[in-house]
């Protein structure tokens, strides 16, 4: 009886020890850059997710060329982001001296989801109510703001 109860105590023991272990093991996505970072994960499982958020703006001198060039006299511009409207503003009130940051209250700011990639390529679009088009790509990376000038 005495044997018995010994080897059940040897198994029991480490029995519990991997059950603790392997619980106190949290799965979550590990990457501080994503959305749904979980800080009490120790083993990434590959859950990670990733929103980028662009912000476009004009300095003074691209605003004075696009409002005046050629005497087209453009006032407003509508921004494309792949295709999709980011929104239609005056030229004015994206103009800027120096580059914002995406704390500020800008007309032309978008956050878009890039699922389980950390960076990615978007494509936008710039027309103004004259006709005059800017296109390009940007480079975004995941959980940071991504400024994107338009120059003219």
């Amino acid at each position: 009886m005495i044997i018995f109860a010994t080897m059940k105590k040897r198994f029991l023991l480490p029995a519990f020890c991997l059950l603790l272990m392997l619980n106190s093991c949290k799965k979550g996505c590990t990457d501080e850059n994503a959305v749904n970072f979980e800080s009490k994960a120790k083993k990434d499982n590959l859950s990670c997710k990733y929103e980028a958020t662009v912000l476009f703006w004009l300095n003074p001198q691209s605003a004075l060329n696009l409002s005046s060039n050629a005497g087209n006299y453009s006032s407003t511009m509508s921004c494309y982001l792949n295709g999709i409207l980011v929104g239609s503003v005056n030229i004015d009130d994206v103009k800027s001296a120096a580059q914002p940051d995406c704390n500020s209250a800008t007309p032309l700011k978008t956050t878009k989801q890039l699922g389980k990639n950390s960076s990615g390529i978007f494509s936008y679009k710039i027309v103004t109510d004259k006709g005059i088009v800017i296109q390009d790509e940007v480079n975004v990376l995941g959980n940071s703001c991504n400024p994107v000038e338009i120059v003219f």
